[in-house]
């Protein structure tokens, strides 16, 4: 089938098809898998003892089965960890870390955003980071150059719009506290109506021109979480598309694709935290994408289903 056969097959097929069972089967085994890994982890040396890491390198170390508090601080840009009692001074520029039942989490942070805090506790490995760280010439009205041109506008009015929807997306709370990295990712609706009308070439260069454009905006440390959940989802939800659809719709393709991106950010804040334990909220992760998935296929599908053809064929 061609691009313009399957903008038809999405506007005539049901918003579930008897394909989708099989993915839904396979999102079940996964979550099922992450549950079994969360609930028996593996016993090793690591898990007896915690480290705070600065710069990538461990500055502390101290037994996990010992319930106690400690305070992280900066003294000249080099890093300085000491045991907290009840009712002492804090510095300016701290985190209280705290070890309890097996345990470690930053208690307390003076920073404005919080976001260690939000990373809830975990077994390994703290992070601690100081406070903001063509050739041929044409006729003007040639029908080839207007379809060109319509092209790329539209591709930069989704553009726009996709980046504004992160950027909002950006705003709200996360859905889970423990793990703020992980996103609905509604602009993948926009990721995946593109990979649908305009092909997945054209989809490639729209998600790196999207990433790139809101580091602008957002800053550039969230780029690392962002340009891998974003290249996964694209990965998995054109070759999805490509290979299997009209027999898949476009709901088991976006769940694919949420499911694959949430795994990738979780996966970057695995190794920037150098936290391997963090895998163990992959239960939770997977369940989450599977319901933002479902709605951004739910809201893919209605938008080609009731756009007028001239907003959803580009040829």
């Amino acid at each position: 089938m061609n691009r313009a056969e399957k903008i038809d097959a999405v506007k005539r097929q049901k918003y579930f098809v008897p394909g989708d069972v099989a993915v839904f089967a396979a999102a079940l085994l996964l979550i099922a898998a992450c549950l079994l890994f969360a609930l028996f982890p593996a016993a090793d040396e690591a898990g007896t003892r915690f480290y705070i890491c600065y710069d990538g390198e461990a500055v502390f170390s101290a037994p996990l089965n010992k319930d106690a508090a400690y305070l992280f601080t900066l003294e000249d840009g080099r890093p300085r960890v000491e045991a907290y009692a009840e009712g002492d001074a804090l510095p300016e520029g701290y985190n209280l870390i705290r070890a309890e039942g097996g345990r470690v989490r930053v208690a307390e942070a003076d920073c404005p955003d919080k976001t260690c805090i939000a990373f809830g506790a975990r077994r390994d490995r703290l992070l601690g980071a100081p406070h903001g760280h063509p050739h041929r010439k044409r006729r003007i009205g040639d029908g080839r150059m207007r379809g060109a041109t319509r092209r790329l506008a539209a591709l930069g009015v989704l553009l726009a719009a996709a980046s504004i929807t992160f950027m909002i997306e950006s705003l709200i709370p996360p859905l889970l506290s423990f793990a703020p990295y992980v996103k609905i990712g509604l602009a993948n609706c926009f990721v995946l109506f593109v990979i649908v009308c305009f092909g997945a070439r054209d989809a490639f260069f729209f998600v790196l021109a999207k990433n790139l454009l809101t580091a602008l905006f957002a800053g550039f440390f969230a780029l690392p979480f962002n340009l891998a959940g974003s290249l996964c989802a694209y990965l998995a939800m054109a070759g999805l598309y490509n290979a299997f659809f009209p027999r898949i719709s476009l709901i088991s393709v976006s769940i694919a694709g949420a499911v694959v991106s949430n795994i990738a950010r979780t996966g970057v804040a695995a190794a920037v935290m150098e936290a391997p334990s963090l895998f163990v909220q992959l239960p939770a992760v997977c369940a989450v994408s599977v319901a933002a998935g479902i709605i951004i296929g739910v809201l893919t599908t209605f938008s080609i289903k009731h756009l007028p053809e001239r907003l959803t064929k580009f040829e």
